[in-house]
């Protein structure tokens, strides 16, 4: 083989190996490139996704259960209207200061409507004189599945059945069994003020007295 031929040859070689070379700066400038690609994606991802996840947990998890974020139970629904309707209706000391009190502290619970309707409910009861009592309202009968139903996404009917006693100088001068159709729905408030995430809206339907005892 002549010396021209060898250069030639070289020369040859030279070209495949700067094609190689140049395949794999686009393999990596590619593969750069889609990992840039998701990394945007991510990042999207991450800036779009909620600041805040809200579960709510049933009592006994001991079995598993399956959750999805932000989706309410029909047992705290119902815990929620109690804890929060009961509260307000309750009153230890006495109802001409326990219940404007309450009202007041507990309310980031109720929808502004019903706040309404609860001062007017107060004030008609002060001219009644039926406020100058204690007050105590307990759950008659264990949480059912009927208790608790969708009227929209978001929006509940939750049926309370409590029994209501006031006394007067420790003499019962009340003592009634009720049904309160509750209306409580989602609401979009700060956690520090409300943790439930949920508020009542006021009655589904007028209350009606199940029983009379005195």
């Amino acid at each position: 083989m002549s010396i021209k031929n060898i250069k030639k040859l070289n020369v040859f070689d030279y070209w495949k190996q700067e094609d190689k070379y140049q395949i794999v700066i686009k393999l990596l400038s590619g593969f750069i490139g889609v990992l840039v690609l998701l990394s945007l994606l991510f990042f999207w991802g991450w800036r779009s996704a909620p600041d805040r996840l809200t579960l709510y947990l049933p009592p006994d998890i001991s079995g598993g259960v399956f959750m999805k974020a932000n989706q309410i139970p029909p047992q705290d629904i119902y815990e929620f209207a109690f804890q929060v309707f009961g509260s307000v209706n309750t009153w230890t000391n006495d109802g001409t200061t326990d219940y404007p009190t309450l009202i007041a502290n507990y309310k980031d619970y109720f929808s502004p409507s019903f706040i309404s309707w609860l001062k007017s409910d107060c004030a008609a009861k002060e001219q009644q004189n039926a406020l100058e009592r204690k007050r105590y309202m307990t759950l008659v009968g264990v949480y059912s599945s009927d208790d608790v139903t969708a009227i929209s996404n978001g929006s509940w009917q939750v049926n309370l059945d409590v029994e209501i006693v006031e006394t007067v100088d420790n003499q019962v001068v009340k003592d009634v069994i009720m049904q309160y159709p509750l209306q409580v729905s989602r609401a979009d408030l700060p956690i520090t003020s409300n943790p439930w995430g949920l508020v009542i809206n006021g009655f589904a339907s007028q209350p009606t007295r199940i029983q009379t005892n005195v």
